[in-house]
């Protein structure tokens, strides 16, 4: 039979140090004990999510930690879903900015326009850029999670199907006759 042990964050650090699952090294790090394991927050507001960083950052905005929550759930859906074509070594990055509405637009003045772009490098080099706006900052992280799910599938789809042709090209070859 299984007993509940409610543990706090020392404790679970003195056991993963205790089983050898943290090095000696990680627990005494500035980014903090837990900075190794997914979903621990890293310095300047970045949060790991297996392999890849996402950083968010707000531009003339103060980001609140719930929309920075926000954003690092939604958005970490599609990452994680797609680690495998995501280059690991640089930061998936997302900008949020609010933006008023009235300089050559006489119908919306007055009105403000929540932005949010989201860039990734993707293995091979590719960079695909995402970006979403709405009056609504909650429903922008939404829709550019929308879109950035949408892109990332089909940039894997794309390179599937070019693996697919390569093979398929290669066995032609193999299975021509000779002349």
């Amino acid at each position: 039979m299984w007993t509940a042990i409610k543990l706090g964050a020392g404790s679970i650090e003195m056991l993963l140090l205790t089983l050898g699952l943290l090095s000696a090294a990680s627990a005494f790090s500035p980014a903090g004990p837990l900075s190794s394991f997914a979903g621990a927050p890293a310095a300047r507001a970045a949060v790991c999510m297996g392999d890849v960083e996402l950083r968010v950052a707000g531009d003339g905005l103060s980001i609140s930690e719930a929309m920075r929550q926000h954003a690092e759930a939604k958005l970490g859906v599609p990452i994680r879903k797609f680690d495998s074509v995501i280059n690991a070594a640089s930061p998936v990055e997302v900008l949020m900015k609010v933006e008023q509405r009235s300089v050559h637009d006489n119908l919306h003045v007055g009105k403000e326009s929540h932005a949010a772009e989201c860039t990734l490098r993707m293995n091979g080099g590719q960079v695909i850029r995402v970006a979403a706006e709405s009056s609504d900052m909650y429903s922008t992280i939404d829709d550019l999670e929308a879109r950035l799910a949408t892109k990332l599938r089909k940039f894997k789809e794309r390179r599937s199907d070019v693996k697919i042709a390569r093979k398929a090209k290669g066995k032609d070859e193999l299975n021509a006759e000779p002349e």
